[in-house]
């Protein structure tokens, strides 16, 4: 258990460069910028973290281009 915010992203260090996406209660006051450090692209409410919209890049890529078949002409 953390019991400041401060704790939370001493505990999420390890995960720095992992970590893409992060549900945070909006009434956590934390720096965007420390989570940003973090790797963490987006911020989101509980709840809605796997409600990504489907041009949203992840992990630099685009999550539905392995769906598609490019053709040239």
């Amino acid at each position: 258990m953390v019991r400041a915010v401060t704790d939370a992203l001493a505990a999420l260090e390890p995960l720095r460069g992992r970590l893409s996406a992060v549900a945070l209660d909006p009434e956590v006051a934390v720096s965007p910028s420390a989570l940003a450090r973090l790797g963490a692209a987006r911020v989101v409410r509980p709840g809605e973290l796997q409600q990504a919209p489907p041009e949203w890049f992840h992990d630099g890529r685009r999550p539905l281009v392995h769906l598609v078949r490019w053709l040239t002409g």
